[in-house]
């Protein structure tokens, strides 16, 4: 990201994000430019996330675990802390049990 936030670009790529490894990793390094500005970043994921059919909706949760992997290993502590409180909000937009089940034990 830029020197300016810019949330219209950020939730035009969310909308486009492919279910490929390169593209979660591409908008995954993307997302973490933004240093100090992880709660606009989760904001605009969160948004996405309650607009999105739900096979895009699980690419984004495919997204917030490689960002928070990565926000992890880079000791990124805005964005770890940041997703607790979206992926609760979050979870009622996956579709199944088993879903959520696959996603919480994968994270935080």
């Amino acid at each position: 990201m830029s020197m300016a936030f810019q949330e219209a670009l950020l939730e035009k790529r969310l909308h486009s994000l492919a279910n490929t490894q390169e593209s979660i990793q591409s908008m995954s390094a993307y997302c973490l430019q933004g240093k100090g500005k992880a709660k606009q970043v989760i904001d605009v994921w969160l948004k996405v996330v309650k607009k999105e059919r739900v096979s895009q909706r699980r690419n984004l949760f495919y997204l917030a675990n490689d960002v928070i992997q990565l926000a992890k290993r880079k000791n990124i502590k805005e964005f770890v802390e940041g997703w607790k409180e979206a992926l609760k909000m979050a979870t009622p937009f996956v579709r199944s049990a088993m879903e959520v089940l696959h996603f919480d034990h994968a994270w935080i």
